[in-house]
């Protein structure tokens, strides 16, 4: 699952930075590549172990969007 999803946030990465030179089979865009994909997999791992408990990080997340998910999105499609 982690693999599916880091390819395709890797390339939207780099489509995003550098659009021109996506395709091209340079040994430039391999180490592009490669910084990418291993600024994604640190970054994963430091926010997996920055949180000892999952279930918190878990519980926090859901008490910021709450908010908004329960009483801005209705009033908001009710007013679009």
């Amino acid at each position: 699952s982690f693999c599916l999803n880091s390819q395709l946030l890797t390339r939207a990465i780099q489509v995003r930075l550098w659009p021109g030179s996506v395709n091209s089979e340079d040994k430039t865009e391999w180490l592009k590549w490669l910084a990418i994909s291993g600024c994604t997999i640190s970054l994963a791992w430091l926010i997996s172990n920055a949180v000892p408990f999952f279930s918190d990080l878990e519980g926090l997340i859901s008490s910021i969007c709450v908010g908004p998910t329960t009483f801005g999105f209705p009033a908001l499609f009710y007013l679009l």
